[in-house]
C-alpha cells in the first residue's frame, strides 16, 4: 500500500467515527410519570382527618411531560383572579415533588395514586391528602393570573 492510500484510509475511518458519534441519542433530561401529565383541578383537601370546605380554595395543577408545572390558585376573599405558581417537578418511585421558579419547595413531596381519572396526592408526613380530578383549564383562569413567587401567597403545595 502507498502512503496515500493509507491516510485515505484513516480519513475515512476517522469520519465513520465522528458520524457514529453524532448520530448517538442525546441523553433526555428527566420525564414524568405519563399518568400524572395535565391538568388537575382539585376536589377535596383533607388535613389531620378533616375535609376542608371547597370553597376556601379553587386550584388547577397543571403537570407537563418535561417536568414543569403551573398551579392556580384561587383562595379566600379573591373573587375572580388566581395566583399562578410555576417551577419544576419530577416524579419517582410513586413520589411527587417540586420546586418553584422562585427556589423554594413544595411544602412537602408526595404520594401519588392516579385511578382512572382521579389523582389522589398523600403528603409524606400523611396528615394531608389532595384530591383532583381531570379537567380542563378554563381559558378565563389563564387571563386572569397573576404571576407569584412562592412567598407571596402560600400556595397549596
Amino acid at each position: 500500500m502507498n502512503m496515500k492510500r493509507i491516510a485515505n484510509i484513516i480519513l475515512i475511518m476517522a469520519a465513520i467515527i465522528c458520524l457514529a458519534a453524532s448520530c448517538q441519542k442525546e441523553e433526555q433530561g428527566p420525564a414524568l410519570d405519563k399518568a400524572l401529565v395535565g391538568t388537575w383541578h382539585l376536589a377535596e383537601t383533607v388535613v389531620d382527618g378533616e375535609t376542608l370546605d371547597s370553597k376556601l380554595a379553587d386550584v388547577y395543577l397543571v403537570l407537563n411531560s418535561d417536568c414543569t408545572f403551573a398551579l392556580y390558585q384561587k383562595t379566600g376573599s379573591q373573587t375572580d383572579r388566581y395566583d399562578l405558581f410555576t417551577g419544576e417537578c419530577s416524579s419517582k418511585d410513586g413520589i411527587l415533588s417540586g420546586t418553584y421558579a422562585s427556589g423554594d419547595s413544595w411544602g412537602s413531596s408526595y404520594k401519588y395514586k392516579v385511578n382512572g381519572s382521579s389523582l389522589t396526592l398523600t403528603s409524606s408526613d400523611l396528615m394531608e391528602e389532595q384530591v383532583y380530578d381531570k379537567e380542563s383549564l378554563p381559558e378565563n383562569i389563564k387571563v386572569n393570573a397573576d404571576t407569584k413567587s412562592a412567598d407571596a401567597v402560600a400556595p397549596i403545595l
